[in-house]
């Protein structure tokens, strides 16, 4: 005796001319009513919460004065923003370079002066860097 296998619906398919069985009707319509009911419900909540915020404007349909007119002459504190930021930084570029390239005084009542940045690294090789002895290395 052979064995059949049950009747898997090919045949109903291939008569309706698309497949029948993949699909369960019930549960896509039912996915699709839940779906624009929760469409529609935010659309209410949204009407409903612009109704209430619309109520509380001095003039409905008019912007709210909530942001105050700045005056032109006042500047608000700092630090401000910078209009060209690389014409700052190559100004203080520029400082920096002097500082580092010249000669000057650091604190003239203690009398500590700067040197070039080329000289001191001159020097540092020459001499080594200054050694002062703690109470730890005693």
């Amino acid at each position: 005796m052979t064995h059949t296998p049950p009747h898997s619906g090919q045949d109903d398919s291939i008569s309706r001319g698309h497949e029948t069985s993949d699909v369960h009707f019930r549960s896509v319509f039912v996915t699709g009513i839940g779906f624009l009911g929760i469409m529609v419900l935010g659309l209410l909540i949204s009407w409903g919460v612009y109704a209430v915020f619309d109520q509380y404007t001095a003039a409905p349909g008019s912007h709210a004065e909530t942001f105050t007119r700045p005056d032109p002459g006042r500047q608000p504190p700092g630090p401000n923003l910078q209009a060209d930021p690389h014409v700052a930084l190559v100004a203080m570029r520029r400082i920096e370079d002097s500082v580092l390239t010249s000669y000057g005084w650091t604190s003239k009542d203690s009398g500590i002066v700067r040197i070039p940045i080329d000289q001191a690294m001159k020097l540092v090789v020459e001499k080594g860097l200054p050694y002062r002895e703690t109470r730890a290395s005693k």
